[in-house]
């Protein structure tokens, strides 16, 4: 009983914390949705602000002018660059070029876009903006400049263009008299030569100076003589003008810088020889001096004019204000401490600091450092004694590679700059460096190591590509092709850009806006390509392209190329290759079997089908058929581990690339690629049939340093790789299998760097006609545990197979080798063939069962929980099945043993923490699946809704739920349940208890439920017969009855008196008659009967022997009627009464 109520106590606050948390989610959502709802508003309200404000700001633009708020702006660009110029109300049949422009407006911006912009770009461009309330206009100009300008004049022997015919003449001219130049040309002008400008001292000379006149031949120059102009024959260089902006006549081969000391006013010359680039480092300057610097240009003719003096530049240290230090004394006084004067003696200096590498190339890295700072002395210095200090003499430089401690000396002398380069590295290698500083007093310790640095290749433009090749033509679109460049520049090509022109206007114009990865591209429609003609079907138009060699040595060579794109009527049977020497130009020669002698070649390649021969392609490159130094085949062998690897080196920079048969790629799965050094290996994961082939590999920079292998079937190959079994007994077997072997095949057997052999409890079997190789252990130890490995070899063909047997692999196979001996020795007697468990039937019971085998007459099963022999169980001795249901499911350790002379077995189950729960959970689920369907049963009280089980586990835990909503412990309602049944109680119903009732049980992990609809006729008919019971118990309630009755028998002895006394009661009070033989007593004579408050007495005064009788009371009241009978016996003087009556 404590429990029921300790149950129903607990299902009560379960109750009120679901109900809890339900409202508490309900008050949640109800949060979120007002949150929601009040954001939703206030993003109303804000949209609706901007949009006024937004509105209004219209209503006012619409009222100003035009006007450009981001204006035009002049630009410089270079020739080729692509610009965009803002610009509006331009139309574009205005320019020659409309494919070159893109005019974009949008929102009010304008953006005129001109592609790869050329000279004829040049020019004022101007923007209009126009509206009824008024015009705004902006411009701005562009200047285009030439990278081919300076070169033009290198190539003046064969250009086409107009140069200079003839230079100025001394002149000379008084004052106010007019002064007339005249240059000629050696050609007409050109349309973009029709510019021509004077300049005076480096100043352009306008025409409201000077009067200009000119033509296509000579140009002329009159201005009034206010200055002297001298005439040389040497070129003169206007200042600050670059050099790609002079006149392509014009030769710069030469300059000579000259540099002025301010001090001294006298200019000396810089370089002894003269200098061919546009910079001179000028060495040997005074440090704290002023200097000025101009330059002169010379060619043939003699030396020119000088330039303008640069200003005035002060040479300095630059990492001279770090070893200063400034310290402000009173009025405006300062004192300047040096590190140097920090020094109280000369001694060692520290080590340099920050040493790093500023530059990084293929072949050498230039070192910068700090010098080191000043040491601090350990004595005080007194200022009567001053001590000296000196400077530091210079560095020493060391670096080694990355992982070693070999280091080289850079320097052999002390270099005094702080950056140095060093040369003679090697590119894909890793260095770390370090200083040590020199001084008077000694060395000084080594700086800290720097950062590993790696030389990479540098980084250049790539060359041109070659071989532009027309590789198909249709009436609708043409495919071009041409080869990559010789040098990509040390990184691979990105991409290409192609470029077209037009045959009557002479202009080049791009063909593609984003680069093409291919080198390959497509052209359609046909519009620009005005000489195009279609290719005939009836043969192979199109011709093989993309030649490229591979493996090239002294005696032989692979040419690889694409198959033409178009074959024509029918399918290419076959190529034609055919060779030339280098310097000839016929003479095309087919190969054949036959060597060739010339080593200085050229290939091309031609199609061939029905039709006859195709167009050939272009001519290879020239190649010369000749081995390069140090260059190595393929190396093939055996790992450590038994894997089949190939393997090339190569000192050549570049990426490995490794392919099959030469274009396809390897499947990474079949193999993995590691790259050390200047070593690709490739290593094969489980080489098999599959993986035959040619192999290739190749650098990526250098294709022709290449090599290949034919992986034939030399090596042995494996049917089956290692496995591992273990017998019934414990033993353990290894064994693998290859293709059949000669007999002449050898085995070593290594196991952990030792060879082994049969011996005591290990026999090696080897089969060679089947390639079965196995290795047996009649028992395995400790000692077995490591690497097995078989070298096999048949003739020229080799393999190596390795099984690591150790860790956890060697643990589980010896785990598993000892139980399964052990099971064979259980085995020799009397064993559970089947070991102990337990299932839950229909009806909702545990059973718990076994099999045993190898059973004799002799053999005694017994079974137990804790330790406690159970003795009704069942057992077949015929089946060997027995099994033991338990009435009373409780947890505990279940145990079966099997027992004779021969040996004995046991079976344990522990019935315990989680294996119980699982028990749980099955006899829940069982029991869920029994329940029957929801019914109601009426009673005086209300409604009682039931559903029978075949057994009950509190492990269910029923809920009952009204509408979708769980019913709680009320006063209305009252939950229950007994072994087979589970039912819930609602008192006084009403029509709110119309609906649908449902009840869930889970198990643990499913949800049964049953429900009930209790509405409708079931309803009416529930309440019907509610109302009748309630009635019924409502009549039996007040129905009159006799709660204090008489004896059965009452014995008196005559003439003494009797009284019965009776009690009785009801709703209204009953009426009370006494009867006698079923004949009603009245008062009177000896009979007397009195009735008080729900009483009654029947007094029989002198009793005689005729008053023995059946005596009765009988009450009544509307509700019901009861009569309780009572036997008088009178007997006489001397008499004994009944022995089973209640004597008087």
């Amino acid at each position: 009983m404590v429990r029921e109520d300790e149950l129903r106590r607990r299902d009560k606050w379960t109750l009120f914390g679901n109900e809890a948390e339900k409202v508490e989610v309900e008050v949640i959502r109800n949060q979120h949705v007002i949150r929601t709802r009040a954001d939703r508003m206030a993003l109303r309200q804000e949209a609706q602000g901007r949009a006024m404000v937004r509105k209004k700001f219209l209503e006012d633009l619409s009222l100003k002018p035009p006007d450009f708020p981001i204006p035009l702006r002049s630009h410089t660009v270079w020739e080729g660059m692509g610009v965009k110029l803002f610009k509006d109300g331009v139309p574009l049949n205005m320019f020659h070029h409309p494919w070159n422009y893109k005019l974009r407006q949008t929102f009010g911006l304008s953006v005129l876009e001109i592609r790869r912009c050329s000279v004829e770009d040049a020019g004022e461009y101007t923007a209009v903006a126009k509206s009824s309330l008024g015009e705004a206009t902006t411009f701005a100009t562009l200047v285009v400049n030439s990278y081919q300008g300076a070169e033009a004049g290198l190539e003046c022997s064969w250009s086409p263009k107009a140069l200079f015919d003839s230079t100025f003449r001394p002149s000379f001219v008084k004052e106010g008299d007019s002064l007339t130049l005249q240059c000629g040309f050696t050609s007409a002008l050109l349309a973009f030569q029709q510019d021509v400008a004077w300049f005076r001292d480096g100043g352009h000379i306008h025409r409201a100076a000077a009067h200009v006149r000119g033509g296509q031949r000579a140009q002329r120059l009159c201005v009034r003589a206010r200055w002297i102009i001298f005439g040389a024959r040497g070129p003169w260089l206007p200042a600050g003008c670059p050099l790609q902006g002079c006149e392509p006549g014009l030769r710069l081969p030469h300059l000579e810088p000259p540099q002025c000391d301010i001090g001294e006013g006298k200019w000396v010359r810089c370089s002894e020889t003269v200098q061919k680039l546009c910079c001179f480092p000028v060495m040997g300057l005074k440090d704290g001096t002023m200097y000025q610097f101009r330059v002169r240009a010379v060619n043939r003719a003699g030396a020119g004019r000088p330039s303008r003096p640069t200003d005035p530049i002060l040479t300095s240290d630059p990492a001279e204000p770090g070893r200063t230090m400034v310290v402000k004394v009173d009025r405006g006084k300062e004192i300047i401490i040096t590190k140097d004067q920090l020094e109280g003696q000369i001694r060692v200096p520290f080590p340099p600091t920050d040493v790093h590498a500023a530059e990084v190339t293929d072949t050498h890295v230039v070192l910068s450092w700090s010098e080191p700072d000043p040491l601090t002395p350990s004595h005080s210095v007194h200022p009567e004694e001053p001590k000296t200090s000196e400077e530091i003499l210079g560095y020493y430089l060391y670096y080694c590679q990355t992982g070693t401690t070999d280091w080289t000396t850079v320097n052999n002398k002390p270099t005094t700059n702080t950056r140095f380069t060093v040369d003679g590295l090697s590119m894909n290698k890793e260095y770390v460096f370090r200083v040590k500083t020199v001084s008077r007093a000694g060395n000084s310790e080594y700086s800290e190591e720097s950062q590993p640095l790696l030389v990479k290749a540098a980084i250049r433009v790539p060359t041109r590509p070659t071989g532009i090749a027309l590789l198909n033509c249709t009436g609708t679109e043409m495919v071009i092709g041409w080869r990559a460049p010789a040098n990509n520049g040390g990184d691979p090509v990105s991409g290409y850009f192609l470029d077209q022109v037009d045959s009557e206007v002479q202009v080049w114009h791009e063909v593609n806006v984003k680069a093409v990865k291919e080198r390959t591209y497509k052209s359609s429609p046909l519009t620009w390509w005005a000489s195009a003609s279609p290719q005939s079907p009836a043969r192979p138009s199109c011709c093989p392209y993309d030649l490229e060699f591979r493996e090239v040595r002294e005696n032989s060579l692979v040419l690889l190329w694409e198959r033409p794109m178009y074959e024509g009527q029918s399918p290419v049977t076959g190529y034609v290759v055919e060779i030339i020497q280098e310097d000839e130009e016929e003479g095309w020669t087919a190969l054949t079997q036959e060597p060739i002698t010339d080593t200085f070649l050229q290939l091309r390649v031609t199609a061939v089908n029905n039709a006859g021969l195709g167009m050939p392609s272009l001519p290879s490159e020239p190649i010369t058929a000749q081995s390069k130094p140090g260059m190595k085949e393929i190396e093939v062998g055996v790992d450590n581990d038994g894997f089949i690897y190939l393997a090339f080196e190569s000192n050549t920079a570049g990426q490995f690339e490794w392919n099959k048969n030469y274009r396809e790629a390897i499947d990474a799965t079949r193999a993995t690629l590691e790259t050390k050094d200047n070593r690709s290996t490739l290593t094969f994961t489980d080489a098999s049939e599959e993986d035959l082939g040619l192999y290739t590999v190749a650098i990526s920079d250098c294709p022709q340093d290449s090599s290949s292998y034919n992986f034939t079937a030399e090596v042995i190959a494996l049917i089956s790789p290692w496995e591992i079994e273990v017998g019934e007994k414990g033993e353990v077997r290894f064994w693998l299998q290859t293709e059949p072997l000669t007999p002449s095949a050898e085995l070593h057997l290594i196991l952990n760097d030792k060879e082994i052999s049969s011996a005591p409890g290990r026999k090696v079997n080897f089969d060679r006609p089947s390639g079965l190789l196995e290795i047996l252990f009649d028992e395995l130890t400790q000692a077995d545990e490591g690497s097995y490995t078989a070298q096999l070899r048949d003739g020229r063909a080799k393999n190596q197979f390795t099984l690591v047997f150790v860790d956890e692999k060697f643990r589980q196979t010896l785990a598993q080798s000892r139980a399964k001996l052990a099971d064979w020795k259980r085995k020799a007697g009397p064993y559970f063939l089947e070991f102990l468990t337990w299932k839950v039937t229909e009806d909702c019971e545990l059973v718990f069962q076994c099999k045993v085998t190898n059973v004799s007459k002799d053999t005694v099963l017994k079974w137990f929980k804790d330790e406690v022999e159970m003795t009704k169980f069942e057992y077949d001795k015929q089946s060997g099945l027995s099994s033991f249901t338990v009435e009373q499911k409780e947890a505990g350790v279940y145990k079966a043993v099997l027992s004779d002379n021969r040996g004995q077995d046991v079976t344990t189950l522990e019935l315990l923490n989680e294996e119980f729960e699982k028990l749980q959970q099955h006899l829940s689920r069982q029991c869920a699946l029994s329940a029957s369907p929801l019914r109601v049963e009426c009673t005086a009280v209300g409604f009682k809704l039931y559903c029978s089980l075949k057994y009950y586990l509190s492990y269910l835990k029923p809920a009952w739920y009204f509408k979708e909503k769980r019913i709680d412990q009320q006063e209305r309602t009252k939950v229950g349940s007994t072994m087979q049944k589970v039912w819930i109680e609602i008192f006084s119903p009403t029509e709110n208890d119309k609906g649908k009732y449902t009840l869930e049980m889970f198990d643990g992990k499913e949800t049964h439920t049953r429900t009930l609809d209790l509405s409708g006729q079931a309803f009416a008919d529930a309440m019907l017969e509610y109302q009748r019971l309630k009635q019924v118990a409502l009549a039996e309630k007040n129905r009159a009855r006799v709660t204090k009755g008489l004896p059965d028998v009452v014995a008196i002895m005559e003439e003494k008196s009797l009284c019965l006394t009776c009690f009785a009661e009801g709703d209204p009070p009953p009426e009370m008659f006494w009867l006698k033989n079923d004949r009603e007593i009245v008062t009177g004579g000896q009979y007397s009967i009195s009735n008080e408050k729900m009483c009654t007495t029947l007094t029989i005064n002198n009793v005689s022997v005729e008053d023995s009788g059946l005596y009765s009371v009988f009450v009544r009241n509307k509700f019901g009627s009861q009569t309780v009978n009572v036997t008088i016996s009178v007997y006489k003087h001397g008499e004994k009464p009944r022995p089973d009556a209640v004597e008087l």
